[in-house]
């Protein structure tokens, strides 16, 4: 998808919503994640975005990646459906 007020263009590779699957580990021990692609021009950046299910993992930003000068942060996961913040 290309996105909009941004040179950048962000392809989900893989997406795993275990949670919503009924993982066995529970809500810690299901690492829901975004595996994606961000391209600039002929450049491209792998990233992988996870689901933060503790505040240490929060704290430690496990749902952020810094891109190509902008910080992408995973706000949502629901059953193959991604909803991410593109700030400069």
């Amino acid at each position: 998808m290309q996105i909009g007020g941004t040179d950048l263009t962000i392809t989900a590779k893989a997406i795993r919503d275990l949670t919503a699957e009924g993982c066995l580990g529970g809500p810690i021990g299901c690492r829901d994640y975004v595996e994606a692609e961000v391209t600039r021009g002929k450049v491209s950046q792998q990233i992988t975005l996870y689901t933060p299910q503790t505040e240490v993992q929060r704290e430690q930003n496990v749902h952020r990646a810094k891109v190509f000068g902008y910080e992408i942060t995973l706000i949502a996961l629901q059953k193959k459906q991604v909803v991410l913040n593109i700030e400069k």
